[in-house]
């Protein structure tokens, strides 16, 4: 329902403890599995404020995240 809504190729509900990020259910995601080096969920829930990327690619502080310039980038978070 996600995906159709926003209308992106991934969508996925992801849980992070101190070393991973597994997503839970997803579509589109070759690995459900990611260091939590490369995950924008660990991000958000390390700030006191809601994350917000349009577009992560044009966003200064993300652009080169690894999550946003992988082979299954993190665009809109």
């Amino acid at each position: 329902m996600a995906r159709r809504l926003f209308d992106v190729p991934v969508v996925a509900v992801n849980l992070v403890d101190d070393h991973q990020q597994v997503s839970i259910a997803q579509v589109g995601l070759t690995s459900p599995v990611r260091p939590v080096s490369e995950s924008l969920c660990a991000v958000a829930v390390a700030q006191d404020r809601p994350l917000v990327l349009p577009d992560a690619r044009e966003d200064p502080e993300f652009a080169q995240h690894p999550a946003v310039v992988s082979e299954e980038p993190a665009v809109f978070y």
